[in-house]
């Protein structure tokens, strides 16, 4: 086999190696991103409760509720340290 045979069957063997990888790569974020979507789906009812409890309390002393723009995850924060009166 001449060298370029020997290049062009080298060459078609990485080719075939890389876009296995691609398929194998790209399934495996389409599953890990599916699974993202799917967790970020069972914390919304939890996240959009502490946004009307968020609204619905208003500003207090020792309490911050900081639900995201986006809707898939807040923040809160109790500052034990606050006295009450």
């Amino acid at each position: 086999m001449s060298t370029d045979g020997v290049r062009k069957h080298l060459r078609v063997a990485l080719d075939e190696t890389i876009d296995r990888e691609k398929k194998h790569l790209h399934n495996f974020y389409d599953k890990s991103d599916a699974n993202s979507a799917k967790r970020i789906e069972k914390m919304r009812p939890l996240i959009e409760s502490l946004r009307a409890l968020k609204n619905e309390i208003g500003k207090v002393d020792g309490v911050d509720i900081d639900p995201s723009e986006h809707g898939h995850m807040a923040t809160v924060h109790v500052n034990s340290s606050v006295t009450h009166l």
